[in-house]
C-alpha cells in the first residue's frame, strides 16, 4: 500500500476528442464539417463546430446555439449571454401549521418549518448556460443566522458567493440580507440549500435548474422533482440528538416536490400529469438531510442522461438509486396505456436504516404518474421485480466529453484521509473525524477573512488542506475505517471530482484497479461503507482558486464534524474573486448581532 502521508500534485493536459468523435449517431445531423465550404480557410481543419442554423429542440436537444453543443468541452469554453436572472429570497420561520399546510406543503403533520417565500421546497431559479444569477436572500426568521449555498456551482472566480458560513462568509443575520452573484458555467439541475448547521433539513433548499444540450431528444421537460424527508421536530432540535447519539434521528415520511400522505389519511401525493406518446425529461433532485432514495416509475423504463452536472452518454435503466445531494436527468415515454395512473416510487435504499413512522403500512411512498386521459383513482400498478436497493453508485456513468487522468503521477503524489467515529466520548459528543480532526468553523471569522488579512494561523479544527500549486493535479484516497459500516455521500464545492475507484475495505494501491479513461465524474459520490471499511479515489485539477469545502452530505454527519477544506491557490483568490464588499458587510452584521440561539458544543457550523 502507498504511504498515505505524502502530498503532491500533478499538472496533465486534458485530453480531449474533436466534434467529429464526440457527437453521437443519433445527433450526427446537428454539425457540419468545417471544411465543407469551398474557403481555403475552412478546408485547412477537419474538426466540426455547432451548425450556426442548428436550434434546440425536441428533435435537437445536443444542439445549443452560439457555437456551443453537447461536444463543448465546459472545462474550457462556456457562454457568456450578457443576461443576469434576478431573484429574491425571503426566508421566514412558521409555526402556524395551516399556513403551509393550506398550500399542499407536507404530508399533515404538524410542525413547525422555514420557508422561502412562503413556500417548500423553494421557488425553482432557472436560467440559461452562460447567464449569470444574481439572489438577494433577505432573513426574515427571528432568532438564526443563515447562508445559502449553490450546490455543484463551481463558482468560477466567485468564491465568495459560494455560501458556505465559516468558510466563504459570515451568517446572515436576521433583519438583514445578502447578494449572491454568480456564472452559470455548467448546465443541468441542481438545488440550493442552507449552510448553517442542519438548518435546511427545516425547508431552506429549493431546486435550481440550467438550461443548456442534451446527449437525449425529449418533447416535453417536466422540471425538478425533489426528493426528501420529514421529521416530527425541528432540524436544530434533531440536529442536537444527533450531536449526542451515534443512532441518528428517525424521520415521519417522504415528501416528493414537499408533498406525501401520511397513515391517517392527511397530505397528499405530487401528481405529474403526461400525454401518451410525448416523451419527457425529469430532473430528480435527493435534497434530504439522512434518506437515499430508489426512484423508479411502474411500467416505464428510462434513459439517464446527466449525473448532477455532468452529461453522460445515455443508459437504459429500469430504477436508480440516488444520493443525499445527488442529482439524475432522465429521458422516458409515455407508451403506456392512456386510461391508467402509475406510481412514481422513491423507496428507501437499503442503508438508509431510517424508518418511516408515519406512512401508513402498504402505502406507496412516491407521486403518482398521471395520463391526462386517466381518471383520477390512485394507480393498482405494481414496481418491476428484482429493483436493486443497495446504496452504490450506478456503473455506466460516462461522460460526453472525455478526460483523461494522469496515472503516471499519481504513485508518487497523493494525500490519504482517514475517516473514523467516536459515538462514545467521555464528554457525550459524537463525532466523526478526517485524519483525527472533527471541523469546528468560526461563524465570525471565514476563511476568506484569513486569506483577506494574509493570517496563516489556522486552528487544526479548520480541517485546512492546501492546493498551493495552479494548475496542477491533486489526488485524495479516503479511507472509512469507521466502526460503525454505513456509507457517507462525499460532496465538493467549487469543483466536480473523477472517481478513479470506490469500495468495500482498505484500498490495496493496485493501480490497474484504477479508471484512468474517462472516468466518472460528479460532485456528490458515495464512499461505501461495510463492516470492513471502505475507501474512495478521487482527483480534480487546480483550476479554481478559493476555499473549497469537501464534506459528508448527511446533515447530522457535517454537523458531527465530518470534513475538509481546500485552500487552493491561496495567493491568487483575491486578484480573481473581485468585489468582496458584501462578504464584509453581512461579516459586520453578523458581528453587530447577538445571537439568540448559541451554537451548541460539537456542532461544526456547517
Amino acid at each position: 500500500m502507498f504511504p498515505f502521508w505524502i502530498i503532491g500534485t500533478f499538472f496533465v493536459v486534458l485530453f480531449t476528442q474533436s466534434f467529429a468523435a464526440t457527437i453521437p449517431p443519433a445527433f450526427a445531423d446537428l454539425v457540419r464539417r468545417a471544411d465543407a465550404s469551398s474557403t481555403t480557410a475552412s478546408t485547412s481543419t477537419t474538426s466540426r463546430v455547432p451548425d450556426s442554423e442548428c436550434t434546440n429542440g425536441p428533435t435537437s436537444r445536443a444542439c445549443w446555439g452560439g457555437g456551443f453543443s453537447i461536444a463543448t468541452d465546459f472545462d474550457t469554453k462556456h457562454p457568456t449571454t450578457g443576461k443576469t436572472n434576478y431573484y429574491t429570497l425571503e426566508i421566514s420561520n412558521v409555526t402556524d401549521c395551516a399556513e403551509y399546510m393550506s398550500k399542499g406543503i407536507g404530508d399533515g403533520f404538524c410542525r413547525p418549518m422555514l420557508l422561502i417565500n412562503g413556500q417548500f421546497p423553494g421557488p425553482t431559479l432557472t436560467g440559461n448556460w452562460g447567464d449569470y444569477f444574481e439572489v438577494t436572500v433577505v432573513n426574515k426568521m427571528q432568532d438564526n443566522g443563515t447562508s445559502i449555498h449553490w450546490h455543484g456551482i463551481r463558482q468560477l472566480n466567485t468564491n465568495q458567493h459560494d455560501g458556505a458560513n465559516g468558510i466563504t462568509e459570515c451568517p446572515i443575520p436576521p433583519g438583514k440580507s445578502h447578494t449572491y452573484r454568480f456564472q452559470a458555467t455548467q448546465f443541468g439541475v441542481s438545488w440550493y440549500h442552507s449552510h448553517h448547521s442542519a438548518q435546511y433539513g427545516d425547508g431552506i433548499a429549493g431546486p435550481l435548474v440550467i438550461n443548456g444540450p442534451a446527449t437525449a431528444n425529449y418533447d416535453v421537460d417536466l422540471g425538478p422533482l425533489p426528493l426528501s424527508e420529514t421529521y416530527d421536530e425541528t432540524a436544530w432540535t434533531k440536529n442536537s440528538l444527533a450531536i449526542h447519539s451515534p443512532a441518528p434521528p428517525l424521520p415521519l415520511n417522504v415528501l416528493v416536490n414537499g408533498s406525501m400522505v401520511n397513515a391517517t389519511g392527511g397530505g397528499k401525493y405530487t401528481t405529474i400529469t403526461v400525454t401518451k406518446g410525448k416523451k419527457y425529461r425529469l430532473r430528480l433532485i435527493n435534497i434530504s438531510v439522512d434518506t437515499y432514495f430508489i426512484f423508479s416509475m411502474d411500467g416505464h423504463d428510462f434513459e439517464v442522461i446527466a449525473a448532477d452536472f455532468v452529461p453522460i452518454h445515455p443508459i437504459q435503466k429500469t430504477s436508480i438509486m440516488i444520493g443525499i445531494g445527488q442529482r439524475y436527468d432522465i429521458v422516458f415515454t409515455a407508451d403506456q396505456d392512456d386510461g391508467s395512473n402509475y406510481w412514481m416510487r422513491t423507496d428507501i435504499a437499503s442503508c438508509s436504516t431510517n424508518a418511516m413512522t408515519t406512512a401508513a403500512a402498504g402505502t406507496v411512498l412516491g407521486a403518482v404518474l398521471h395520463y391526462d386521459q386517466a381518471g383520477t383513482a390512485l394507480p393498482t400498478t405494481a414496481s418491476a421485480t428484482g429493483i436493486d436497493k443497495a446504496c452504490n453508485d450506478p456503473s455506466g456513468l460516462q461522460p460526453y466529453w472525455e478526460t483523461n487522468v494522469p496515472r503516471d503521477e499519481f504513485a508518487q503524489f497523493f494525500s490519504g484521509l482517514n475517516l473514523t467515529f467516536n459515538g462514545a466520548t467521555s464528554d457525550g459528543l459524537s463525532r466523526w473525524y478526517l485524519n483525527d480532526s472533527a471541523m469546528d468553523i468560526d461563524w465570525s471569522k471565514p476563511t476568506l477573512q484569513y486569506v483577506l488579512d494574509g493570517d496563516t494561523s489556522y486552528e487544526k479544527s479548520q480541517n485546512i488542506y492546501h492546493m498551493d500549486q495552479p494548475g496542477k493535479w491533486y489526488f485524495w484516497v479516503i479511507h472509512n475505517t469507521a466502526a460503525v459500516p454505513i456509507e457517507h455521500p462525499i460532496h465538493l464545492h467549487g469543483h466536480d471530482f473523477y472517481i478513479l475507484k470506490n469500495g468495500v475495505g482498505d484500498w490495496d494501491g493496485n493501480l490497474d484497479d484504477l479508471v484512468w479513461d474517462n472516468p466518472p465524474r460528479r460532485d456528490v459520490a458515495i464512499m461505501p461503507g461495510s463492516a470492513t471499511g471502505g475507501h474512495l479515489l478521487v482527483a480534480f485539477p487546480a483550476d479554481n482558486p478559493g476555499a473549497w469545502l469537501m464534506h459528508c452530505h448527511i446533515a447530522w454527519h457535517v454537523t458531527d464534524g465530518l470534513s475538509v477544506q481546500f485552500l487552493e491557490s491561496a495567493d491568487q483568490i483575491l486578484g480573481t474573486i473581485g468585489d468582496i464588499s458584501d462578504m464584509q458587510q453581512t461579516c459586520a452584521d453578523w458581528k453587530a448581532y447577538k445571537p439568540y440561539w448559541e451554537r451548541e458544543k460539537g456542532d461544526s457550523g456547517l
